[in-house]
């Protein structure tokens, strides 16, 4: 029942509130969910170094995102580098035991830290577990990587839907969609 009013508070953005029911909640419980719904309101209320203080305390791998995050937010790049290492393999990061959400963000802390070749490959392993995170293509145009079906494998066969001038909609392919975004950036 706490939990669900400390969700409800980070959703309606009581972030007061929510702090205090989830502090309380935690030092009654000091459980993973109970860490994970203070980090929670840690981050969301502009709190980073408090999230990375909890999460050091007792780390999960169900932090791994919010880890990030909170170290992205910090400035301290190599950190969350050196804490999600776990992902990487003599520099090959394995997309069967990562989420892209992870990948995306320690993917912006490589590029944070210059490490353009491993932000590179942590994008592309997002876009190959999950061809919808656009954010992920951005990144990638930004650091000047050409978006073609070659470089970056897609595993969908998802059409964007555009408007014609009748009642009916017109399906796109999403390759051609895609590299006609990464034509306009340029």
């Amino acid at each position: 029942m706490l939990n669900a009013y400390i969700q409800e508070a980070i959703d309606n953005y009581s972030f007061e509130n929510a702090l205090f029911y989830a502090e309380m909640n935690h030092a009654q419980l000091n459980s993973v969910e109970s860490r994970f719904l203070l980090t929670e309101v840690f981050l969301r209320a502009g709190q980073p170094q408090h999230a990375l203080v909890v999460m050091d305390q007792h780390f999960d791998d169900s932090f791994a995102c919010m880890y990030a995050r909170a170290c992205l937010q910090t400035g301290q790049y190599s950190r969350g580098i050196t804490k999600l290492s776990h992902l990487l393999t003599s520099s090959d990061i394995h997309p069967q035991v990562a989420d892209p959400h992870v990948l995306f963000v320690l993917g912006k802390l490589y590029k944070q830290s210059a490490q353009f070749n491993m932000a590179t490959n942590c994008f592309r392993i997002c876009i190959s577990l999950d061809s919808q995170y656009f954010a992920a293509f951005d990144q990638l145009l930004e650091l000047g990587v050409p978006i073609q079906s070659e470089t970056i494998p897609l595993h969908t066969n998802l059409s964007f839907t555009q408007p014609s001038d009748t009642n009916t909609s017109q399906l796109l392919p999403v390759q051609p969609v895609l590299e006609s975004i990464a034509s306009a950036r340029h």
